[in-house]
């Protein structure tokens, strides 16, 4: 079984949307899980567009900073039930506001054939 099938089936089991936690949480460069978190949201009837959020770096940088996710976690975390990070935008700020927030959180390795 590869990684991407692992990731979805975890996604599948963690992914719960209801009342106000619709949504999918990502950051880092994972194009691989994005399109993981994309599949099951349109296979829970959602619009990827509208509910996945996928954390982006500032202008002019080529990664998200941990301080930038975690406070984005802070301040929308209430928004998502399930999180894939990539490992090299984890750090303990980001798992602690993931864990205030109670998201269900992965994380995946950066730019990694999945």
């Amino acid at each position: 079984m590869n990684a991407a099938t692992d990731l979805d089936l975890w996604l599948a089991e963690v992914y719960r949307p209801q009342g106000h936690r619709l949504g999918i949480l990502s950051a880092g460069d994972i194009p691989d899980a994005v399109a993981a978190a994309d599949r099951t949201m349109r296979a829970r009837g959602f619009e990827p567009a509208r509910r996945h959020a996928h954390v982006q770096p500032r202008p002019d940088e080529a990664a998200v900073r941990p301080a930038d996710l975690a406070d984005f976690v802070r301040r929308y975390g209430h928004e998502f039930s399930a999180a894939v990070i990539g490992a090299a935008v984890m750090d303990e700020s980001v798992a602690a506001a993931l864990a205030s927030e109670r998201i269900n959180a992965r994380v995946v390795p950066e730019r990694a054939t999945i």
